[in-house]
């Protein structure tokens, strides 16, 4: 036999050994298991509630774990048994036609296919197509000729309207009377209408007259310039030339700064007028008028 080992019973204990601490608890699902370690030991148990096997919406369960998936099909609506076809009669429903108003004004009618709309439409030179859906609108066209728009005016002398056939089109605008220019300060054009004005253009707004000139005012904005004849005679003294010396009544003469006589007549219009004789060219021809 061999020998036996003997251990001493006094053996010091190893410095390194020390208690190890314990793990925390856990549990958490597996299926329908549920695991729960409790530090020191692992412990599998059934779960009170349990998913049973089979499919369910395309999801495939197996022991509480999914197995397999698919794509769900495509949701459809069943109408209820009480909704039948349109015009059909289902368990206590009244008829339609009991439903719908027998008002001359409703404009639902009951159809062979069902309920519809169908308005109609009337009118002289007027034709009124489609059903008014948004692919078949109403669309409204005009299909007599004698159907139009009269455009007339109530000034002809100012306000014109003409008609254009290629464009079907009517146009209004100022009569031209053809007496565009430039009157006083104002700019005026073919319309009648001012279009310019300059105040250095302004309107003459007196006239008055040096000594021997009379303004006479005959009316419509003319003016005349006349010589005051009473005056010119009082003033200028008749030389003796065939006239009176009080009255002047034959004419007369006066000397200008220039050396010049001036002739005139017993209306004081000049007659002519001659250079005043020197000495050196004889006597003065004075003694006779022109």
């Amino acid at each position: 036999m061999a020998e036996c080992r003997k251990l001493r019973k006094d053996c010091p204990a190893d410095a390194d050994d020390k208690p190890k601490e314990p793990c925390p608890p856990v549990a958490f699902c597996a299926g329908n298991q549920m695991v729960t370690f409790d530090g020191e030991c692992l412990s599998v148990e059934p779960r009170a509630v349990t998913i049973p096997d089979g499919t369910f919406s395309q999801i495939t369960f197996s022991g509480g774990c999914i197995v397999g998936v698919g794509q769900a099909p495509v949701p459809t609506y069943t109408p209820n048994a009480c909704c039948g076809s349109p015009g059909e009669t289902v368990g206590n429903l009244p008829d339609l036609a009991d439903i719908i108003s027998n008002d001359p004004s409703n404009l639902l009618k009951q159809t062979p296919t069902g309920l519809a709309v169908q308005p109609v439409f009337r009118g002289r030179g007027v034709v009124v197509t489609g059903s008014g859906t948004p692919t078949d609108p109403f669309t409204i066209t005009t299909s007599d000729s004698s159907v139009g728009i009269s455009v007339s005016t109530s000034t002809p002398e100012a306000i014109e309207v003409t008609y254009d056939a290629y464009t079907s089109t009517y146009s209004v605008g100022l009569k031209s009377n053809k007496m565009s220019g430039i009157y006083g300060p104002f700019t005026v054009n073919d319309y009648g209408q001012i279009v310019a004005y300059d105040a250095q253009d302004a309107p003459i707004t007196a006239i008055q007259g040096d000594p021997y000139i009379v303004v006479d005012k005959v009316g419509d904005g003319h003016i005349v310039l006349n010589f005051d004849i009473n005056r010119l005679r009082k003033e200028i003294t008749p030389t003796g030339l065939g006239a009176d010396d009080t009255t002047g009544a034959y004419g007369g003469r006066f000397e200008t700064a220039d050396g010049k006589y001036v002739y005139y007549d017993n209306t004081g219009r000049i007659t002519s007028v001659k250079a005043i004789p020197t000495m050196d060219s004889g006597t003065d021809d004075g003694g006779a008028a022109p």
